[in-house]
């Protein structure tokens, strides 16, 4: 879970296996050792943090296809520099 010290992809996994949702785990009896405490602590930014990342399937995005390729985007680099973060 970003953010959360001490828990990384495989806490995070262990925590949601049986596919537990993230929203039940406190309710789980799953956070009970020191990462439990610290996911706790921070409980709130948890959930914003799902909240941000989670994508959502049921919106409508207009899409005209007009056979053409989309524009090249810029290099990273180019965009750094020209807004002068470098």
């Amino acid at each position: 879970m970003p953010g959360v010290r001490g828990v990384g992809p495989k806490v995070a996994a262990a925590l949601l296996c049986d596919g537990i949702r993230l929203r039940d785990l406190p309710g789980s009896g799953r956070l009970t050792d020191a990462k439990g405490a610290a996911i706790t602590m921070i409980w709130a930014d948890v959930l914003r943090w799902e909240a941000m990342i989670t994508v959502h399937r049921d919106l409508d995005v207009p899409v005209a296809l007009n056979g053409e390729a989309s524009p090249q985007l810029p290099k990273p680099a180019d965009v750094v520099e020209k807004l002068g973060l470098w």
